[in-house]
């Protein structure tokens, strides 16, 4: 799109000594949102020209969305190569044992020698969740239903089973989760050894068989991962060597970007890594 046609029409305010650039005419949004419909049209027929553009309801139609039906969109062609991936991923998971674990066979499980009264503290399907070890296991739970209680109590149980703390890894999204579920297990055995379990987040994991293995991977160990502020001065860079940063062709400085909200027009935002 030609940077220029995000200015038409548009008036130039200053506020702290620099231009911002706004729709003031509410007419143009509906205007630039059909344009930038046809621009994905024309994109889609140039990627795949044996194939017609999706058919696309009236935009009023989109409040209903028990009105809108697979059959009112045109079906895409699917490269051969792509359905025999998909009959392979298919093969994989029929293959995987999707049966369900006989609760009734936790009863005959003997919790005497263990510190921990495991049925008490668990009902049967949390349970089954913490002894089970002897192959993978998946939980599939909702909200409020004993997670995070079946990972303490599994951590727990494993190295109440004589697992090798330092062979047991606890993996989550937030590092404080991590700590605290740690803080728990230790809590809950008295026993200063669970201090050994790697804990963190599948991020930090990640970074640190990277650098372990760099050599491997062929890459530095002394990488960087690229944070907030790096992905600000990337995008500095491009607009410098693509020659953005001019009056003619504007493009949104490094620490902000811009999207579109038919509701509210356009509106500044943070930029995400």
């Amino acid at each position: 799109m030609d940077p220029n046609k995000w200015h038409q029409g548009e008036e130039e305010k200053e506020d702290d000594g620099q231009d911002h650039n706004r729709y003031n005419n509410d007419d143009q949004l509906p205007a630039f949102l059909n344009e930038k419909e046809d621009l994905l049209n024309s994109f889609l027929s140039s990627i795949l020209p044996t194939t017609p553009a999706p058919t696309h309801l009236p935009r009023e139609d989109f409040s209903d969305l028990q009105g809108i039906s697979p059959e009112l969109y045109s079906s895409l062609a699917m490269p051969t190569h792509l359905e025999k991936k998909i009959l392979e991923l298919r093969k994989i998971t029929d293959g995987i044992d999707r049966k369900n674990i006989d609760l009734k066979l936790l009863s005959t499980l003997d919790f005497s020698r263990f510190k921990v009264n495991y049925p008490q503290c668990l009902n049967p399907a949390q349970l089954a969740g913490v002894v089970i070890t002897e192959k993978p296991l998946l939980c599939i739970a909702g909200a409020g239903s004993g997670k995070t209680r079946v990972i303490v109590h599994r951590v727990s149980y494993l190295i109440e089973k004589g697992i090798d703390p330092q062979n047991i890894l606890l993996l989550t999204f937030t590092r404080k989760a991590a700590n605290e579920m740690l803080q728990r297990v230790e809590t809950l055995l008295k026993n200063k050894e669970v201090s050994k379990v790697t804990g963190g987040t599948f991020h930090a994991f990640a970074s640190f068989v990277l650098r372990k293995y760099a050599n491997m991977l062929q890459l530095p160990v002394n990488f960087t991962i690229i944070d907030t502020g790096d992905s600000e001065d990337i995008i500095d860079l491009i607009r410098t060597e693509l020659k953005f940063n001019s009056k003619d062709k504007r493009f949104p400085k490094k620490a902000e970007y811009w999207t579109l909200s038919p509701t509210r027009g356009i509106k500044k935002a943070p930029l995400p890594i």
